[in-house]
């Protein structure tokens, strides 16, 4: 096929990842196009495995395990070695700039900066970066620390690690100072914005965006919440909200009522974070702030499973084919 720069692929995933990305329609559409995808196998020497003129892989897992499981160590560095001894190998999303997607003290750190630059640029008017606090110990009380990050009550809590485990996809809304001593550190507190049960995932392909509305937590007010234990807010992210944490009266279909952020917002967003992540594979999470009607970027994915992109195969192959 005309266009095509890199015939051969090179590509590693685990194979939940591949399930969940429904790898094979990729795959499926980089042999219509004259392209090869190549399953890696990290556990041998990909000398023999090759040749390859470009590579994608989501290493993530195995960075969460690299100083404790020897396997994971051996993969990232029999990848490391093979690139390194092929430097014409054109790595997509080098296994560096996937680090900064590890921990969300990291995470937030960037996405501050990023507001900060887009609001320089006059590109961020509407949107701002949620505030957050790590606590790395026990307080007798929480108060101080809260007030000085400028954080007032809801929040949410998350584990540090973003990634790797059931435990890093399990959060906490929290009501009151109370509600904050029956997590254990080290944690992140970050504010929680009322956005009417809405989530739109931001999914990246390069230059290419897509929006998927997904439904998310209700509206919290703490002044009239009652009944609650601390373990009715427990949750986890990748499931969708228990039903006592959700507003069944929001359409949250409705575009006409709740419409998505403007494109151009989050095209300036998706500019911001390749440019401070170094990345052209990700996803994020924006929420429309029901208060102030701002826009606010609340998670950050790599190599995301792009659930509802249409045409995901084809699109992905191009982009890894050099087409796009």
């Amino acid at each position: 096929m005309q266009g095509v720069r890199f015939p051969r692929i090179g590509y590693y995933m685990s194979e939940d990842k591949f399930k969940n990305n429904s790898w094979e329609l990729v795959m499926q559409a980089g042999e219509e196009m004259g392209v090869t995808f190549i399953k890696m196998d990290l556990e041998k020497d990909l000398a023999d495995q090759g040749p390859f003129d470009r590579v994608v892989h989501k290493m993530t897992d195995e960075l969460v395990a690299e100083n404790t499981d020897e396997r994971a160590r051996q993969r990232l560095e029999r990848l490391a070695t093979y690139l390194s001894a092929h430097p014409g190998i054109l790595d997509s999303e080098p296994v560096a700039k996937q680090r900064g997607f590890l921990q969300r003290e990291k995470l937030c750190e960037l996405l501050a900066e990023l507001s900060n630059d887009l609001k320089r640029k006059d590109d961020g008017s509407k949107v701002q970066c949620p505030n957050y606090l790590v606590v790395h110990e026990r307080s007798p009380c929480y108060s101080p620390d809260l007030d000085r990050a400028s954080i007032q009550f809801p929040v949410i809590t998350k584990s540090l690690p973003a990634c790797g485990s059931a435990y890093s996809h399990t959060m906490g809304v929290v009501l009151t100072e109370e509600g904050l001593h029956a997590f254990d550190p080290p944690f992140l507190i970050q504010e929680y914005y009322n956005h009417n049960c809405i989530l739109f995932k931001v999914f990246i392909i390069g230059d290419f965006l897509h929006v998927v509305r997904r439904p998310s937590l209700r509206n919290f007010d703490p002044r009239t919440e009652h009944g609650l234990k601390q373990e009715d807010l427990i949750f986890n992210s990748q499931d969708p909200p228990p039903p006592h944490l959700f507003d069944g009266s929001i359409a949250i279909e409705d575009a006409s009522l709740w419409p998505n952020p403007p494109e151009e917002v989050l095209r300036a967003l998706n500019r911001g974070l390749q440019e401070h992540f170094g990345v052209h594979l990700l996803g994020f999470d924006v929420i429309t702030q029901v208060e102030t009607g701002r826009y606010a970027v609340v998670d950050v994915n790599f190599f995301p499973s792009y659930k509802g992109v249409p045409n995901m195969g084809k699109r992905m192959a191009s982009f890894l084919a050099g087409c796009t």
